[in-house]
């Protein structure tokens, strides 16, 4: 996954209702893109994550 194409996704939009994967292990790539989906969340005044 390409960390610096994270975007916003708002309720109640159909990809929400998913249940997500889940992960097996902690890498460094999850590190980043858990930074960068904060970085975005705070950039765009978010309220909050969904992962």
């Amino acid at each position: 996954m390409d960390v610096d194409k994270c975007c916003i996704t708002h309720f109640p939009a159909p990809v929400l209702e998913g249940a997500a994967a889940g992960v097996d292990e902690i890498t460094d790539d999850i590190r980043r893109l858990v930074d960068r989906m904060i970085d975005v969340m705070i950039e765009q005044k978010g309220i909050g994550l969904a992962a």
